[in-house]
């Protein structure tokens, strides 16, 4: 396995571990906020994190597409190969 693909699956992974970790945050501070703890800074609401936690999924999907567009990019571009003209832009 080239260092490449390594390394882009390791990214992948890691994309997976920053979104249990941000859904994990957010559902905790969204938990505590439920309870009547003073823990919202600035102008976050309740309706915010309930937002985040509706689409938080959503977000990291789009990471993951833009991740795998981006090795694909270069992978085109080791193997010299020309891009589809729908994916060129």
């Amino acid at each position: 396995m080239s260092s490449k693909a390594l390394q882009w699956m390791m990214k992948m992974r890691a994309i997976e571990r920053e979104f249990k970790a941000t859904q994990f945050s957010v559902n905790h501070v969204r938990g505590r906020a439920i309870a009547g703890e003073a823990i919202l800074q600035g102008e976050t609401k309740l309706r915010d994190l309930n937002g985040a936690v509706d689409r938080i999924e959503h977000t990291f999907i789009i990471r993951l597409f833009v991740e795998f567009e981006s090795a694909l990019r270069a992978f085109l571009d080791f193997e010299q190969q020309s891009q589809p003209k729908w994916a060129q832009g």
